[in-house]
């Protein structure tokens, strides 16, 4: 594998990794307005972070970092994390929206939290022949969007 094309799979299987734990089952049903509602806006977040990472627009991805992950660290190590997330030829399929869970965000040397209502995101993450099966996290941001989780820690290692 050429060393670009390495350098950004490494990249973006850290930043999924990093983003969760293996997440619930998908909890949608077609009967369920608000999960559909919550699934649709959702969706429209997620197409706007992949997009983010694709298109390298770092400022997109530190203001959607979760609050609690950017308390948990320096400003500075948030914004180099962000500044680094971007795989312009890196696809992303979102195979399954799960219902919303406690989520137990750590990271080494952070404090780290725990949250509740958080979606787990089952989503296929290929660049170039390479594929993986991640889970990442999101979280209703209270005033109609949401917010991801990301270890800033990544930046500095």
């Amino acid at each position: 594998m050429p060393r670009p094309r390495r350098a950004a799979w490494i990249v973006v299987a850290l930043l999924l990794v990093v983003l969760g734990t293996v997440g619930a089952a998908l909890g949608l049903s077609s009967t369920s307005t608000p999960q559909v509602n919550r699934s649709a806006s959702a969706h429209r977040f997620l197409t706007h972070l992949f997009d983010a990472i694709k298109g390298g627009d770092s400022g997109f991805l530190l203001t959607t970092l979760n609050p609690l992950v950017r308390s948990d660290f320096p400003v500075a190590t948030c914004r180099s994390f962000s500044d680094h997330l971007h795989v312009p030829g890196a696809r992303f399929t979102v195979l399954d929206i799960g219902a919303p869970g406690v989520f137990h965000f750590t990271s080494k040397g952070a404090p780290g939290f725990s949250l509740s209502d958080v979606l787990p995101v089952s989503v296929d993450v290929t660049i170039g022949a390479a594929s993986s099966r991640e889970i990442i996290h999101i979280a209703a941001d209270g005033v109609g969007g949401y917010t991801w989780f990301g270890d800033c820690a990544i930046a500095t290692r």
